[in-house]
């Protein structure tokens, strides 16, 4: 009676794992690789980084997405965060993605906003709330110091950079001189 609880158990197990992992997927578009939630593209890998493929990023990145679903832990435990020295979409302190500079550069952003961007659509499309503020830990690239306002090691066109026009696409406001409790909240 025990080893067939155990197997009932396992079966149902195995079962909600399968569900998790069919939500999620990899699909290839010429040289673009879409890592998809419920048939909703989250985002997409154009470049090779670390040695990886886009393909094999794509796959991984799905794996670990689907992996991390099916050990219990929820989609509001996804968030832009560092993990030695890099910016990188999470779940639960765990790597989904590396955001590299080439990425950032595609999309005309920073590593640390397409975190944000990233990590949003992951929740989004996985029936999470967005993160609707920039944490100020993610503002560490070559743009954070720039948005900063004068007197405080900024300038007076940091609402004309290129980081503060993508906060602003994503409905948030860019620090200001009244600091980052600016930003605006959800």
């Amino acid at each position: 009676m025990g080893k067939g609880l155990i197997l009932c158990l396992s079966i149902l197990v195995l079962a909600s794992c399968l569900v998790e992992a069919g939500d999620v997927g990899v699909r290839q578009a010429g040289d673009v690789v879409e890592i998809c939630v419920k048939q909703v593209v989250v985002l997409r890998v154009r470049r090779a980084h670390g040695g990886f493929s886009p393909l094999e990023r794509g796959r991984i990145v799905a794996g670990r997405l689907a992996g991390a679903l099916a050990e219990g832990l929820s989609p509001e435990q996804i968030a832009p965060d560092i993990i030695a020295g890099q910016h990188v979409v999470a779940i639960g302190g765990r790597l989904i993605i590396t955001v590299d500079q080439e990425h950032a550069d595609i999309n005309r952003c920073q590593p640390w906003e397409l975190a944000l961007i990233w990590a949003n659509n992951l929740r989004q499309a996985l029936g999470a709330a967005p993160i609707s503020s920039a944490t100020p830990a993610l503002a560490v690239g070559r743009e954070a110091t720039s948005a900063l306002p004068p007197g405080m090691g900024g300038d007076s066109m940091a609402a004309e950079r290129p980081a503060a026009r993508c906060l602003t696409k994503m409905g948030l406001a860019p620090p200001t001189a009244a600091g980052p409790s600016a930003l605006k909240s959800g």
